[in-house]
């Protein structure tokens, strides 16, 4: 008790010293905590089902001509089904499903909205998920469906929802029953469940229809040769042609999300980050710690002489640092308190799943891993000081510990300042990017409740009658969603390779701004069709030579009439894909409506408009193509925020490390100091002096971390078809930025002391 009453006093006496370590302590360990939290987050998606080590999915690869087309997960919907029927042995259930993104049903004139999947009767059996009311052992019944509870919940305030009939699409939809819902670390979330047989139309056989997701429930965990087995069905079943084959196999539903390669970059570099950061807030309190040496030094040397022995003074300093830890977790959560606020307004909106409480084992370990470098390494320089040397000021020589980690600090800084500069530079070329076609001002809009070509007609009138509006075309889906794909056969049949494909309006080049390269679109009424420069290339023609030419298009002979430059359809995720389209007209089309600036008082307007306007509008659907996009690279977004988030709390650790270590530097060199000025140097090569010995550490540091950021950088940035231009210029320019950075706050925190009288310098020696 007696050296932690003394270890209180020692740090009341210092308040400001304790209180400036505890915050450098508190924003570093929050930060850690949090970016191992999302890392654990993001390898724990779809840990929530029952029994995840034998719930599986299956994937499914096309190869033509002998090359893959890569991996995907949507399978053709007969596989699941065969896996359990011909493999009974291993596969205890199967199920397949397909998301229909958020959907509402209306309920007593409240509308209430969330995730909807159609799916079979043995979804709830396969994925382990529990009935909590009605049907347990659900069979289909035409216009019904199941919410989760938590919908329930929401929409019928405690009132059993069982039997109650809602309006979905101005059908009346039974409830059949409740099922727990399984939260949001998922790849397949869902609040409503419907039935295939009511809202899709399904695609029995083995040639087509390939845009289901499907799950095995294993009896046990399967041996290695279980992917034969699975191969060996699909086989049976569709055997490979000369030119086209399919592989399947299954792999655990939890690897699903883990091993895309986006989670991969991004567990890797918040790893980094994390990693860097919980060292340099350690090596930082041991650098403020060691700068204090020649304070302490004294008090040391008398606990010494009146028979301390190293393991005592081990064990105050050991406290001391506990203590810190201790405060700075308190200060933490107050943080956690702010940020979970704060990420109540931004992308962060699942903040407080990174943070619950039954991952606080991340927190702990956190701590410890802090604890035992800030509490044993200062500890042991302090326990080991002789004390015939201590009052002979010999500590004073020994300061190479103080710059091997400030090294530490500096190459830290300039990995994450580096890395910021470039996922900064990426999202805005990964938003900005030419796409091929104007979707600045965009908007994509659904109306399901389209019956006919009247109703479609009477709607696209009433859209270009609206004085913003400048254009509006029909299509079948739009390039910022991707489109279905379809295998392009020659005249004998034999595929060539796969292309991404739509049914347009004639004018539809013209709305989206397309750029024609040869040929034109043609009339409504000939069967006809435009490609993509992509396309032309894949079969063997120039632009130009392309026209004319006839395709065999699932079961339609087309004549090719045009060709537009390359544009990008989905991400930047993906390579440059073939394009065909045909000029047909449906009921259902979607409508590309492009509107006159300024775009969002604009849009505004749309949407008050619109279902006021449309026939048949109880289903309409709309957002404009720059939200797409932004969803699209939401990670990288919210990454984005993470580095800048974790370059501030560096910089402000490193600018406390560098006040102790130059407030030390200043007070061991007084009397250099106080010798030059009174010889005539004045507060400016005083200044010089000091950062020319900062300067000799910091240049070899910053370029390591920058070195060290170019380095992971380029592995974030693999995941890209599109990358920031001058990659080096960039890098270089980090490295500038960090120097004249650490230059500024030396310059800060010695000017000060630089101006002071000599004569008080000397006069205190």
């Amino acid at each position: 008790m007696s050296k932690i009453n003394y270890v209180f006093r020692i740090m009341a006496a210092s308040r400001a010293s304790t209180a400036v370590k505890i915050l450098s302590m508190a924003l570093g360990l929050t930060m850690c905590s949090f970016l191992f939290a999302r890392i654990v987050h993001d390898n724990s998606v779809d840990t929530c089902f029952k029994d995840p080590k034998t719930l599986y999915q299956l994937w499914m690869e096309f190869t033509l001509d002998g090359k893959a087309l890569g991996p995907q997960q949507q399978c053709v919907y007969p596989l699941a089904g065969a896996c359990a029927e011909e493999l009974p042995d291993i596969v205890e259930c199967a199920t397949v499903l397909r998301s229909r993104g958020k959907e509402s049903f209306e309920y007593e004139g409240y509308e209430a909205k969330g995730w909807m999947i159609i799916t079979d009767t043995l979804f709830f059996k396969t994925m382990g998920v529990n009935i909590l009311a009605g049907e347990t052992m659900p069979q289909y019944t035409p216009a019904s469906i199941y919410i989760s509870d938590k919908l329930a919940k929401e929409a019928f305030n405690g009132k059993d929802p069982v039997g109650e009939v809602v309006k979905m699409y101005d059908t009346q939809i039974t409830i059949k029953g409740v099922f727990e819902s399984w939260g949001d670390e998922t790849t397949v979330p869902a609040d409503i469940v419907g039935w295939i047989s009511d809202w899709a139309r399904v695609f029995p056989g083995w040639s087509g229809g390939d845009s289901w997701y499907e799950y095995l429930r294993l009896k046990k965990v399967p041996g290695k040769d279980f992917n034969e087995k699975i191969q060996a069905v699909l086989e049976r079943q569709s055997p490979p042609t000369e030119s086209l084959s399919l592989k399947a196999w299954a792999q655990p539903l939890t690897d699903t999300y883990r091993n895309s390669d986006r989670v991969r970059h991004m567990t890797l570099t918040l790893t980094i980050l994390g990693i860097a950061i919980l060292f340099i807030t350690a090596l930082n309190y041991v650098l403020l710690s060691i700068s204090s040496l020649s304070k302490r030094a004294k008090a040391i040397g008398v606990h010494k002489c009146s028979g301390a022995k190293g393991g005592t003074i081990f064990s105050m300093f050991a406290i001391e640092t506990l203590i810190i830890i201790l405060g700075a977790v308190v200060l933490g959560l107050f943080f956690w308190w702010l940020a979970q606020k704060f990420a109540e307004e931004t992308v962060f909106n699942n903040f407080a799943a990174y943070i619950s409480l039954d991952r606080l084992w991340i927190v702990v370990a956190v701590v410890v891993l802090i604890f035992a470098i800030a509490g044993i390494i200062p500890g042991k320089i302090f326990s080991n000081v002789p004390v015939s040397q201590v009052f002979r000021r010999y500590t004073e020589k020994k300061h190479g510990w103080k710059h091997a980690l400030l090294f530490i600090e500096f190459a830290g800084t300039a990995l994450v300042v580096g890395m910021l500069v470039v996922v900064f530079t990426q999202y805005k070329v990964l938003m900005t990017a030419d796409t091929g076609y104007n979707d600045n001002n965009l908007v994509m809009l659904i109306n399901d409740g389209q019956e006919s070509m009247e109703h479609t007609n009477a709607n696209l009138a009433a859209l270009k009658s609206l004085p913003y509006v400048q254009g509006v075309t029909l299509s079948g889906s739009s390039p910022a969603w991707s489109y279905s794909g379809e295998f392009i056969r020659n005249n004998s049949g034999k595929e060539l390779f796969s292309s991404r494909f739509d049914y347009v309006s004639a004018n539809y080049p013209e709305v989206m701004g397309m750029e024609f390269v040869a040929g034109k679109m043609a009339p409504q009424d000939s069967i006809s069709a435009i490609i993509n420069e992509k396309f032309a290339e894949l079969i063997g023609l120039t632009p130009s030579n392309a026209l004319g030419q006839r395709l065999k298009f699932g079961r339609n002979d087309v004549i090719i009439t045009g060709v537009v430059k390359n544009f990008k359809i989905g991400n930047y995720y993906s390579e440059m894909m073939p394009y065909i389209a045909m000029t047909y007209e449906f009921p259902n089309a979607a409508f590309n409506v492009q509107i006159a600036e300024p775009f969002e008082k604009n849009f505004a307007q749309l949407a008050d408009t619109l279902p006021k306007m449309m026939s048949s509008g109880a289903d309409l659907y709309f957002e404009p193509i720059r939200t797409v996009k932004t969803r699209a690279y939401k990670d990288v977004n919210e990454f984005r925020i993470l580095v800048t988030i974790a370059a501030i709390i560096l910089l402000i650790i490193c600018g406390i490390g560098m006040t102790g270590y130059l407030n030390d530097e200043m007070s061991r060199r007084s009397r250099e100091i106080a010798v030059r000025k009174v010889n005539g140097a004045t507060t400016g090569s005083v200044v010089q002096l000091i950062c020319r010995s900062v300067l000799v550490t910091a240049l070899p540091a910053v370029v390591i971390g920058i070195l060290a950021a170019w380095y992971f950088s380029l592995m974030w940035l693999e995941q890209f078809t599109v990358t920031l231009n001058n990659l080096a210029l960039t890098f270089i320019l980090s490295g500038i930025a960090t120097i004249i950075i650490i230059l500024g706050i030396a310059i800060a925190l010695t000017v000060r002391r630089a101006s002071a009288n000599p004569v008080e310098n000397l006069r205190s020696e």
